[in-house]
């Protein structure tokens, strides 16, 4: 049944039933249910939802206050605190997923909580998965103007100045992650994305696991890999998260639950 109220539930990118015909439960989190995501709303106003409780002024107070993608991440970490509690739920395998803004929210969430098993980062692009150093399509200051609601305040001093980031993107990966992309996503731009994937590795060998195996070239659409501790897979098509992401998350989450 159609809520009128929350139109995205159930969400068009949540094959319920074949994730669950896969051996695995799901959990919705709706983010607007969480604070609300609206550019002409939001921008400058946290009254509404979990926004109104960390900041009772409905604004922040200082340029490293979080923004909407860290209370949705601290959201979704909370939210795991309950599901291990279930008899039903193996608690040291349980992932996180999103697409686009919740892709960027799922690999925030993987970063601060390592109780994660994997984070799933699907089509994230601008300051998700992809490098923001030299990025094409959506740049720092494109995704700044629209949603600084997003970010902390201090974010915007990178804009046009990119360089100057003590960090890029591949610091958010700090657990087993697997990232995807669109061969036609230029927004999110693919090329960044894989090279995020391609960047983390070095952080993996560090510590004495595998990174991305994959051979030293961009990919082409339907290669994947799903060896390493990051796993990566291009599909042809745009910006959506389909049923075939959902099988390939599912293969790999598998795969290395076994090892």
């Amino acid at each position: 049944m159609r809520n009128t109220a929350t139109p995205a539930v159930p969400h068009k990118y949540l094959p319920c039933e074949e994730i669950l015909d896969g051996g695995f439960n799901v959990f919705n989190l709706y983010f607007n249910d969480v604070t609300y995501d609206d550019p002409h709303f939001s921008k400058g106003n946290f009254k509404d939802g979990l926004a109104g409780c960390f900041y009772p002024e409905g604004k922040r107070s200082s340029i490293h206050d979080a923004g909407k993608l860290m209370l949705w991440a601290w959201t979704a970490s909370t939210l795991l605190t309950y599901v291990r509690t279930l008899p039903e739920i193996d608690p040291d395998c349980v992932t996180v997923v999103g697409h686009s803004r919740m892709g960027k929210t799922a690999l925030l969430a993987g970063a601060i909580d390592p109780r994660f098993f994997c984070a799933v980062s699907n089509n994230s692009g601008a300051s998700g998965a992809a490098i923001m150093r030299e990025k094409t399509g959506e740049t720092l200051r494109l995704i700044y103007e629209h949603f600084p609601f997003w970010f902390c305040e201090k974010y915007k001093e990178y804009i046009d100045n990119e360089d100057a980031m003590p960090f890029d993107q591949h610091f958010l990966i700090a657990a087993s992650v697997y990232i995807a992309s669109g061969s036609y996503d230029s927004t999110a731009c693919p090329k960044n994305e894989f090279l995020g994937a391609y960047a983390a590795t070095e952080y993996f060998e560090s510590v004495g696991k595998t990174g991305l195996i994959f051979p030293e070239r961009l990919p082409e659409p339907w290669e994947f890999s799903h060896e390493g501790h990051v796993g990566y897979h291009l599909r042809d098509g745009a910006h959506y998260l389909g049923r075939y992401d959902w099988n390939m998350y599912m293969t790999y989450v598998k795969k290395h639950i076994q090892k």
